[in-house]
């Protein structure tokens, strides 16, 4: 399936695993998706499974817990949705986004990516224990290992990202 809403497939990424059972003619779709100036990623359906299961299942994930948290709190804390925006810093408008961007979608889509995924329950276990790694981190008010996963984390994601970033200049 090709995930959307899109306008058009120019420079949208489409994966392309040959093997799947399927009586869809492949290379009529993507010799069509190519024309139009898709970008064609190969991948077997395993590696695509894993991969969706970070960058769908987990992504889905924080973005739907994050809705919960800011209804529940702003409901507990009694502070207005549309309020918190004013006193909202750029990742957290960023963040809003994002989280609005799902829900602004149909929760059959995001229900289907995360109860059919063979890894969600990894994904959700890996966010249980992290989420109870971070606070007993933070309740024993311990910066060292705070920031000894920051610098692990920010070693291993920020210099792709910046990677990625000067391929694309």
């Amino acid at each position: 399936p090709v995930h959307g809403p899109i306008v058009s497939p120019k420079g949208q990424k489409y994966i392309f695993m040959p093997g799947r059972d399927c009586n869809i003619n492949y290379r009529t779709i993507d010799k069509i998706l190519r024309r139009e100036g898709a970008i064609k990623i190969m991948s077997t359906p395993e590696e695509h499974d894993k991969a969706m299961a970070i960058v769908q299942v987990l992504t889905h994930t924080l973005r739907i817990l994050s809705a919960d948290s800011i209804v529940a709190l702003s409901e507990e804390l009694g502070i207005d949705i549309k309020r918190l925006y004013d006193f909202s810093s750029p990742v957290y408008e960023t963040e809003f986004k994002l989280t609005s961007r799902v829900l602004n979608g149909g929760p059959e889509i995001y229900f289907q990516i995360q109860s059919n995924n063979h890894y969600t329950f990894q994904v959700l276990d890996m966010v249980r224990r992290g989420l109870m790694k971070h606070s007993d981190i933070i309740s024993s008010q311990n910066f060292a290992k705070f920031a000894e996963k920051w610098l692990i984390n920010q070693s291993k994601i920020v210099s792709v990202w910046k990677e990625l970033c000067l391929a694309t200049e």
